[in-house]
């Protein structure tokens, strides 16, 4: 097992933030959890209103993504035309914003 700085880190450990990333990558997709996160429930019009020039398959991919992978979840319901629901997992909301403002505040500091 490889020694780090930090002595509780492990190359599990590396692993599982490796699978965070992966999850979050994709255009689109860190502001989508972000817009869940921070806005709550949204159906899937709105969020194609609230981004910009996004694709409705491009939405739709990413949407299905990240309900696979468990960060997000829908729930089917019945408000006029709206179908569908989708929100982010309540589970460690405030370590993800926590997490968003430390991204936020790297790539200003360095330009990223």
């Amino acid at each position: 097992m490889t020694q780090y700085a930090i002595k509780s880190w492990t190359d599990d450990d590396c692993m599982v933030v490796e699978q965070l990333f992966t999850t979050l990558q994709g255009r689109y997709t860190l502001l989508l959890v972000s817009i869940l996160a921070l806005e709550g429930r949204h159906s899937f019009g709105s969020l194609k209103r609230s981004i910009s020039g996004i694709s409705t398959k491009t939405l739709a991919d990413r949407l299905a993504h990240l309900v696979a992978t468990g960060v997000i979840a829908n729930e089917k319901v019945k408000e006029g035309n709206i179908v569908k629901s989708y929100y982010f997992i309540a589970t460690g909301e405030s370590e993800f914003l926590q997490l968003l403002k430390a991204f936020r505040t790297y790539s200003k500091t360095f330009n990223i």
